[in-house]
């Protein structure tokens, strides 16, 4: 997200299509989410109970279908975003707790949630640091962004730090 207004230099050479870029951040977490949902759903495969896999589609399904008949008349493709995280969220959440009742899987949950809160931050204060116009000099806001980006790197060394020495120095 950082480096969004390069990417859609490079990407969407179309300005038309520039409108849309609101929704990326929103649809880029709704479908960090579905990762998570797709590794949390290993319990319903291994302890044969499939059909929970199936209950928790439909419930996201009927969010889906139900919040976009609502809210994309009024609120465009935005809501449509938007429905998508609340869908791919309570997928997520229910595969976890119903799974952690059928079986038990010690998920690094609190890294897991600081990961995704620290990228969120990161990016509010990137978003916040480019609205102030000390920031529209192109250069100060690359620096900037990379700066934010590097830190997150750095946390996410020192948080990871023992796996990495043991995986690449075994």
């Amino acid at each position: 997200m950082l480096y969004l207004d390069i990417f859609k230099w490079l990407m969407l050479r179309n300005e038309v299509y520039w409108t849309g870029l609101h929704v990326v951040p929103i649809l880029l977490l709704a479908n960090l989410l579905l990762g998570i949902y797709y590794n949390f759903s290993v319990w319903y495969k291994v302890t044969d109970r499939t059909e929970w896999g199936a209950y928790i589609s439909l419930i996201g399904a009927g969010i889906t279908i139900i919040f976009n008949l609502i809210f994309i008349p009024k609120y465009s493709y935005t809501a449509a975003a938007w429905v998508t995280l609340a869908a791919y969220s309570v997928m997520t959440l229910l595969s976890y707790f119903i799974g952690q009742r059928y079986y038990a899987i010690p998920y690094p949950t609190s890294k897991m949630i600081l990961y995704i809160v620290t990228a969120i931050g990161c990016w509010l204060i990137s978003d916040f640091l480019t609205s102030i116009s000390l920031f529209s000099h192109v250069g100060l806001r690359y620096s900037v962004h990379t700066a934010i980006f590097v830190a997150y790197l750095l946390m996410a060394y020192q948080l990871e730090k023992s796996s990495i020495i043991k995986y690449f120095f075994r």
